[in-house]
C-alpha cells in the first residue's frame, strides 16, 4: 500500500529478480474500505478482528482482475515454525521452566537486537505469559481490572460467556511452545486464517492452495522437532530459514520484521470516522455499551498512536455492522 510504513515492494522486487515472475500491486485505502465494507462483512459471514482481512480481499480482487485462477499462499508457516512475536514469550517461558537461565538471558538479548523490542517489553510479556498460568478465579478477577476494552462490552454479556476464556487459555498451555503451536495449527489461529482466506478467495472465484497447512508429513515432522529449532539465537522460523538457503534471496530469508496483510488501520478509521459513527450508532445492540463507546470514539481515533484502542474500536464496529447485516 502507499503508506511507506507498510510498503514491502523492496522485498517483492527481490523475489521478482530471483524468480522472474510478473508482479501485480493493489493499494487498499480508507474510501475503498468504506465502499466495500458491507460486501466484505457479507462474504466473511462472521465478525473479524482487523482490517487486514480487507487487504487480503483486495489481493483476491486483483488476482481476479488480471485473470489468475489459482494462488499459492503461505498460511500455516507462521504457526508451524513460530514466526509471530507472541511465540517468543512462550519460548522464553519454556526455557525458564526447564531451568535454562543462561539461555533465557542470552535469547532475550538476541531477540531485542533482532526485533528492536526493548528488554523491558520482552520481560513484561513473559510475565503476561506466566499470568495465564494463574488459577482461573484469580486470573478472571485481575483480567476484568486490567482489560480496559471490556468497558465497551455489557457486563451481563461478559459474565455470561467469560468461561470461554478459561477454555481458550487452558487448551493452549501457555509457556509450552510446541503445545501452543499445535493448538494454534489445529484449533485456533490457523483455522480462523484459513476461513478468512476461503471466504475472500471464493468471493472472486479464486482457488487458493496452502502447502504449509496441507502437507501432513511436514506438519508431523516439524511438530516433533525440539522447540529450540523453531526459535534460535533470537530468530523465529529458524528451521525454515535454514532449509530455504538455496531457494530464497538472503534479504528475504533473514528479514527481521514481520508483516502480514498489515494495513493503516488507525489512519483509515480516522479518515472515515464520521461515516462509521452514522453506521454503528444508528441502532443499538444487546452486547455493546453504546454510551461508553460513543464517549471515547473520537478521542481514540484521533490518537493515531493508540493502536490497541483503535483495534478495540474496530472490533466493536465490525460486530455492530455484522449484526445489522445479518440480523
Amino acid at each position: 500500500m502507499e503508506d511507506r510504513r507498510f510498503d514491502e515492494r523492496e522485498f517483492v522486487q527481490e523475489v521478482v529478480s530471483h524468480t522472474n515472475v510478473e508482479p501485480h500491486y493493489t493499494f487498499p485505502n480508507s474510501s475503498g474500505l468504506l465502499q466495500d465494507l458491507s460486501d466484505l462483512i457479507y462474504y466473511q459471514e462472521e465478525p473479524f478482528g482487523s482490517t487486514s482481512i480487507y487487504a487480503q480481499y483486495c489481493v483476491m480482487r486483483k488476482a481476479k482482475e488480471v485473470g489468475i485462477k489459482v494462488l499459492l499462499d503461505g498460511q500455516g508457516a507462521d504457526e508451524l515454525f513460530a514466526r509471530y512475536h507472541g511465540y517468543y514469550f512462550a519460548f522464553l517461558t519454556n526455557l525458564l521452566k526447564l531451568g535454562r537461565l543462561r539461555d533465557f538471558m542470552s535469547e532475550i538479548v538476541r531477540i531485542s537486537k533482532i526485533t528492536g523490542l526493548s528488554i523491558f517489553y520482552i520481560l513484561l510479556h513473559v510475565n503476561r505469559e506466566t499470568f495465564r498460568a494463574l488459577p482461573y478465579s484469580l486470573r478472571t478477577l485481575l483480567y476484568t481490572k486490567v482489560k480496559e476494552g471490556l468497558k465497551y462490552v455489557r457486563k451481563d454479556f461478559f459474565h455470561t460467556f467469560k468461561d470461554r476464556e478459561k477454555t481458550w487459555i487452558d487448551d493452549r498451555k501457555w509457556g509450552d511452545l510446541n503445545h501452543r503451536l499445535l493448538a494454534d495449527i489445529t484449533r485456533y489461529s490457523l483455522r480462523g486464517l484459513l476461513k478468512y482466506e476461503d471466504r475472500n478467495s471464493m468471493a472472486f472465484s479464486i482457488e487458493t492452495r496452502v502447502p504449509f497447512a496441507d502437507d501432513h508429513r511436514l506438519i508431523e515432522f516439524v511438530s516433533h522437532c525440539p522447540f529450540t529449532y523453531k526459535i534460535h539465537n533470537g530468530w523465529t522460523k529458524y528451521l525454515l530459514r535454514c532449509a530455504t538457503e538455496d531457494i530464497l534471496p538472503p534479504k528475504v530469508r533473514w528479514r527481521r520484521d514481520k508483516k502480514g496483510f498489515v494495513t493503516s488501520e488507525n489512519l483509515w478509521l480516522y479518515e472515515i470516522r464520521e461515516e462509521l459513527k452514522k453506521l454503528i450508532f444508528s441502532r443499538r445492540c444487546d452486547y455493546i455499551n453504546d454510551e461508553a463507546l460513543y464517549r471515547d470514539f473520537d478521542f481514540i481515533l484521533e490518537s493515531h498512536r493508540d493502536k490497541e484502542g483503535v483495534s478495540k474500536i474496530w472490533r466493536v464496529i465490525n460486530l455492530k455492522l455484522w449484526l445489522q447485516r445479518f440480523f
